[in-house]
């Protein structure tokens, strides 16, 4: 049963992107210091700024003394214009970041917070309208530690009283937040609602766990609704395709999911007597669509015009049956349509197939 519902603060609760950034670059450029030297000292801090051995003030002051640059009077306007655009932050909340942290406490779940975060951001959350709402509040400038550390996640739980198997926890994903939430016996999804294409945040989405879309689905999931929903679609695919084949579905998905970030768009089709669709899609174009019904399922990839000349001037490196499959396909005014059931033994030809529509862009961690 669960019990407590654990919170990241930033891209989480609060996002940077939805007012104006006061970053390192911004910093740089009131400093009247090149930017990729500002941020080498910058950046070299960051360690000691997240876990307490250094104040955002410490910092601005060495580097501006550093680069010759030092008055009372920048310094003073960079401090006061850095903690300005924290404090925005939290006047643009998703609207239903309040009703939900409201409606997790009416129905007695506690309320936990753990914040990777900088002497000034400590200090802006403590101020905020947010502050009152955790029963357990855990900062790492204030701790001495940060995530992923999974001490961390242990005082967090010590406070609540609960056990990592009565707690969801909720963040962006970054600093492997999730993984260590998961690894240490909670259920871990990703706060989706901040997500924006085209941004600099340094989180992407993470298929491996639940996506949430709204703040309020956080309340479902307490309940068990949503977590019921995904563990069903998951069981009712298997039962519909097999076990052999979904076997099939699934390696192709880690294939997919293993070389690219992309949303995922899922629901139930009558299209062409399919009955569901796990479609791939990234900056408004897809890269491929999986469907599935009773003991059968297809991957479609479609190739245009440059696609199909790339496909047929290296298509003696491809077996014998993609060969097949692509010359016996139809011609679209949007493409040439590739749709077949694949088995193991396509897992190769499927990768150069989509290496074709698109390069890899999912990074690899050390």
């Amino acid at each position: 049963m669960t019990r407590a519902v654990i919170f990241d603060m930033f891209e989480t609760l609060i996002t940077h992107y939805n007012s104006p950034l006061y970053f390192g670059a911004q910093m740089a450029k009131d400093a009247g210091i090149p930017e990729d030297q500002f941020q080498v000292l910058w950046h070299s801090t960051e360690q000691e700024r997240t876990v307490g051995k250094l104040t955002f003030e410490d910092v601005i002051k060495r580097i501006l003394r550093e680069q010759h640059c030092y008055s009372e009077q920048l310094f003073k306007e960079i401090v006061e214009k850095r903690i300005a655009a924290k404090e925005e932050c939290f006047r643009h909340l998703h609207t239903e970041i309040i009703p939900m942290l409201s409606t997790l406490k009416e129905r007695g779940f506690l309320v936990g917070l753990i914040s990777n975060c900088f002497s000034e951001e400590a200090e802006v959350i403590r101020r905020s309208e947010l502050f009152p709402r955790f029963d357990a509040i855990y900062l790492s400038y204030e701790q001495g530690i940060q995530k992923p550390d999974e001490e961390i996640f242990q005082r967090c739980m010590e406070e609540l009283s609960v056990k990592a198997e009565e707690c969801i926890y909720v963040g962006d994903g970054g600093s492997y937040e999730l993984e260590t939430a998961r690894k240490l016996g909670m259920k871990a999804v990703q706060a989706a609602w901040y997500l924006q294409e085209g941004t600099t945040q340094p989180s992407k989405r993470k298929h491996d766990f639940i996506q949430i879309e709204k703040p309020l689905d956080i309340v479902n999931i307490c309940e068990g609704v949503i977590m019921q929903e995904v563990f069903q679609t998951n069981q009712k695919l298997s039962e519909m395709l097999g076990t052999e084949k979904y076997n099939v579905w699934t390696g192709v998905c880690n294939l997919v999911e293993n070389l690219y970030e992309m949303d995922i768009l899922r629901k139930n089709t009558n299209w062409n007597n399919w009955r569901y669709e796990h479609k791939y899609r990234r900056g408004g174009k897809t890269l491929c669509t999986l469907y599935a019904k009773e003991n059968c399922f297809s991957i479609q990839i479609v190739f245009g015009k440059e696609e199909r000349a790339r496909f047929e001037n290296e298509q003696h490196t491809y077996s014998d049956e993609i060969q097949n499959i692509y010359h016996n396909s139809t011609t679209y005014h949007d493409g040439k349509w590739m749709s077949f059931e694949p088995g193991n033994s396509l897992l190769e030809d499927i990768q150069k197939l989509l290496l074709i529509k698109r390069k890899p862009n999912k990074k690899k961690t050390k």
